[in-house]
């Protein structure tokens, strides 16, 4: 059932297998096909999918939490006797996201990272309109979405890169290019999320691309 091979006897199991227990993941989108095909999941933006866990710590408690969940596959799927859409709504629900500002650790740039308590799989909170709307709230605008690794994301004032006191001019070819290298700097490859970037409206209550050619309004759970 798992891929740590954790050693469950039947009343963990029973306990494990709950709904309050899922947690959603964001993984890239050039998954193995035929991994995925056993794997419930959904299609996030252009460039991701959204996969399920259950967090064990429900079981072992805190202590090394990212060895301590377990990836939810068609056979827990059958076992919970519920449907992706369950599955997707829990996860949703089961968020506790974690903003912290990190303006004092990047040259005093106003950048926001988005994760969820615990800091496993975090990237995930960026699918909630509400968590997005508090990180617009902070920021006082809308928002260049830029990516991370599959524990967590960044967001920056969508004009940052126009601010009247900088010499350079940053174009979109630019941007693109720079995340393309800091989002394949991750040390584990299995962390790699996404090289794209996303602008979020405050006002319309979606995601767009950053050449804007595509848009996806967020759910409200």
């Amino acid at each position: 059932m798992s891929k740590y091979n954790m050693k469950l006897d039947k009343d963990q199991i029973k306990t494990l297998c709950k709904l309050e227990n899922v947690i959603g993941q964001l993984v890239n989108i050039d998954v193995n096909p035929s991994w995925l095909s056993n794997i419930p999941h959904r299609e996030f933006l252009d460039s991701m999918y959204i996969v399920y866990r259950l967090d064990a710590t429900c079981i072992f408690g805190d202590g090394f939490r990212e060895t301590k969940t377990m990836l939810i596959d068609n056979g827990i799927v059958q076992y919970m006797a519920v449907e992706e859409q369950d599955l997707y709504m829990a996860a949703m629900r089961n968020i506790k996201p974690e903003i912290l500002s990190m303006s004092d650790f990047v040259y005093d740039t106003p950048l926001l990272t988005i994760s969820v308590s615990g800091f496993i799989y975090g990237a995930f909170a960026i699918v909630s309109r509400d968590i997005m709307d508090s990180v617009a709230e902070k920021i006082g605008n809308d928002f260049m979405l830029l990516p991370g690794s599959v524990h967590e994301m960044h967001a920056i004032d969508v004009n940052f890169f126009d601010l009247n006191h900088t010499e350079l001019t940053y174009d979109k070819s630019f941007i693109r290019s720079m995340v393309y290298k800091a989002s394949h700097d991750v040390k584990n490859r299995d962390e790699y999320l996404t090289s794209d970037v996303y602008i979020y409206n405050r006002e319309l209550k979606e995601l767009r691309t950053l050449k804007g050619d595509q848009s996806w309004k967020l759910q409200l759970i």
